[in-house]
């Protein structure tokens, strides 16, 4: 059965997710489908690529979007701008919680906005004044604007199925939380793999990259379905443990290049229980919305540690090591600094700079229990036989790896409990390892199926940016993108911007 598909994406300057819409409609044209392909187009005037409202910066996105749409043999290209109803809004709100919360046509353009602003900035509790104001109101205007825009199109068009790409900020979320509230299926792509290696297209239907049940389905239907053998999975499987403990990439960055192996505090004293603390970046977590928040223990990983400590105040028995995120390193906002003060108000706790050459795997091996708040660390911990104490949202929170009190109660009896064992489950933690690693998961066994948009960089003017092989000028791919990354060096450097993102901390 054929259908009417939408395809939205709002900067070019994503380069790969671009593309790899692009590739998608294509394919998805041939197949029959009447496909109509719709762009930003200046109906917002900043985006996570242009956050500075630079009006030529976005002129270069509009004119590499043109090209780049050349690409497709027969789709319905959209000028957005022909869907906008000026207006003028009023936003309501005195500080960041309210602001999450604001919605426009039943969209949480509030969360997408602060998802955006704390990604931007990793600043998560903006003070509002009211000239720091102004700026996210510009923000929810951007929104809103996109969203009566998109609202009037989908009207127009009745599409079958809209696909968008990640759906997470507020040039995109519109997009996502309209076709829910329209019913209309909708498709978040995203891409795994790297520059390094191919790029291969996975699908999130009807759901954000970042939701927890929904992830749990994910990692164990990648299991149950692949073509793979048993041992081929295991294998997978181990290595990303493996690989994650010495260093190498295994889904994310690398975070512990500058660890020394075996190393732990001088401080350690094996007479103890010695627990040791993972935090997270609070940061990272926060900026996808209430989708981690609503599992947590705490309202703040500081409230949750400060705690901890109080519990076992005056039990010289029990010592706590708080190793500090490495993510963490030079953020100057209080969810970091304020950590290195905890150890002046208690006696039963180490604190662990962030840039802190100790291994975070020797305290893994060592430590009589391990607590984090939604790390990775934590599955990695239970894969490696120590009890762990989940006190957040997780990827891996359903897996029932990690012990999840309930209430405080919960919590300290599962610190003082003697030889609490652990809850490593082989096949779950398998299963978790196997996802991360595999590209089986991707929609299509080749990496693309008509446009090559596996990305390289260039450097230009001492700025890097980033092309695809399927962008191309005069046959080139290399000279389009010189080129627009020269037109990108001019408008950034010669012409002003008209947005200061704030940064203050309230």
């Amino acid at each position: 059965m054929f259908m009417k598909i939408l395809f939205y994406h709002s900067c070019s300057f994503y380069k790969a997710p671009f593309c790899e819409l692009i590739d998608e409609a294509e394919k998805l044209s041939r197949e029959g489908n009447e496909v109509y392909f719709a762009t930003c187009n200046g109906v917002m005037n900043c985006c996570f690529s242009n956050p500075t409202n630079n009006k030529y910066d976005c002129d270069v996105c509009n004119f590499s979007v043109k090209k780049s749409l050349k690409l497709l043999s027969n789709a319905n290209i959209i000028d957005l701008k022909k869907y906008l109803v000026e207006k003028a809004y009023d936003w309501q709100y005195s500080n960041v919680t309210e602001l999450k919360h604001v919605k426009y046509k039943e969209v949480q353009i509030g969360f997408a906005v602060v998802s955006y602003y704390i990604s931007k900035t990793r600043n998560l509790n903006p003070k509002i004044t009211s000239e720091t104001k102004q700026y996210f109101d510009g923000l929810l205007t951007q929104a809103s604007r996109l969203t009566d825009a998109l609202d009037n199109l989908i009207k127009e068009i009745a599409p079958d199925k809209i696909c968008i790409f990640n759906g997470r900020f507020f040039e995109t979320r519109p997009a996502y939380e309209l076709a829910l509230n329209k019913n209309i299926p909708i498709d978040i792509y995203e891409l795994i793999g790297g520059r390094k290696a191919p790029y291969y297209k996975v699908i999130f239907q009807n759901s954000l990259p970042h939701n927890l049940p929904y992830l749990k389905k994910l990692i164990n239907s990648g299991w149950e379905n692949s073509t793979k053998t048993e041992e081929e999975k295991t294998k997978i499987g181990k290595s990303f443990f493996e690989r994650r403990r010495n260093g190498i990439e295994a889904g994310d960055k690398v975070y512990i290049g500058n660890q020394v192996a075996g190393m732990l505090p001088s401080n350690w004293d094996k007479s103890k229980k010695n627990v040791v603390i993972f935090n997270s970046s609070e940061d990272e977590f926060a900026s996808v919305g209430d989708e981690y928040d609503k599992y947590a223990l705490f309202p703040s990983q500081m409230e949750g540690i400060r705690s901890i400590l109080e519990m076992h105040a005056g039990n010289d028995n029990i010592h706590f090591y708080l190793r500090i995120h490495p993510n963490l390193t030079n953020i100057k906002y209080r969810y970091h600094t304020d950590l290195y003060d905890i150890d002046k108000e208690f006696d039963n706790i180490t604190i662990i700079p962030a840039g802190e050459k100790i291994s975070t795997y020797a305290l893994m091996d060592e430590a009589d229990k391990v607590i984090v708040f939604g790390s990775t660390t934590g599955i990695e911990a239970a894969y490696w036989n120590k009890p762990v104490i989940l006190l957040a949202g997780a990827i891996y929170y359903f897996d029932d790896v990690c012990y999840v009190p309930q209430t405080k109660e919960e919590l300290k009896e599962l610190v003082e409990t003697e030889n609490l064992p652990s809850k490593k489950e082989e096949e779950t933690c398998l299963k978790f390892g196997f996802y991360f690693l595999d590209t089986e998961r991707s929609i299509s066994k080749n990496s693309y199926h008509y446009f090559n948009y596996n990305s390289y960089d260039v450097t230009f003017g001492g700025m890097t940016f980033h092309g695809t092989y399927c962008q191309k000028m005069l046959g080139s791919h290399k000279l389009y993108a010189y080129v627009i990354a020269f037109m990108r060096f001019v408008a950034l450097k010669l012409f002003k911007n008209k947005t200061v993102i704030p940064t203050e901390e309230a």
